[in-house]
């Protein structure tokens, strides 16, 4: 049992290094107003989300981490006939994105981001455990996530990448 309690550490203490010794970058999109740093290039998607307003555009931007662990990070702006409060899309977003995949709520916090306030949540579901930071500033929303596999850490990169992200101005 000691030894696999030491290999397990070892195993925690490389991912660390290693993450450590990635060559961080801070990537800008223009387009929705932030920037994030990450260890590798994300990758980014575009989807049409329906929502109770009407078609809303969101896009993706995912960066694997290794060991089935994850960052992402979602960015859409609200349709033009949403006019709910921030807390209400806090608490109608993590509603669904539970809901959506079975799990249940294990903790949730209010956070803020220059000004702007927030809330992260923490859920776990039979396969996966997550932590999310929802945003809402001005007609943009923003959802930061880390997901690991059950009883596992989350990425030891997810600190790093949540509070890397910021907003800038539009052009």
């Amino acid at each position: 049992m000691r030894y696999r309690t030491t290999v397990l550490a070892l195993v925690f203490v490389t991912a660390a290094a290693l993450a450590d010794s990635c060559e961080w970058k801070e990537y800008v999109y223009a387009d929705d107003l932030f920037a994030i740093s990450t260890p590798f290039p994300p990758t980014a998607e575009e989807s049409t989300v329906k929502t109770k307003f009407g078609l809303i555009v969101a896009r993706h931007y995912s960066v694997s981490v290794g060991g089935d662990s994850g960052l992402m990070l979602t960015a859409s702006e609200q349709h033009p006939d949403d006019h709910r409060t921030p807390p209400q899309i806090f608490s109608e977003a993590t509603q669904r994105s539970l809901a959506g995949i079975g799990a249940k709520l294990v903790s949730e916090a209010p956070v803020s981001l220059e000004g702007n306030a927030g809330v992260q949540v923490e859920f776990e579901s039979p396969k996966y455990r997550g932590r999310i930071r929802y945003f809402v500033m001005g007609r943009r929303f923003y959802q930061l996530m880390s997901v690991a596999p059950i009883g596992k850490q989350f990425a030891p990169e997810t600190d790093r990448f949540f509070d890397s992200f910021r907003l800038i101005s539009s052009r």
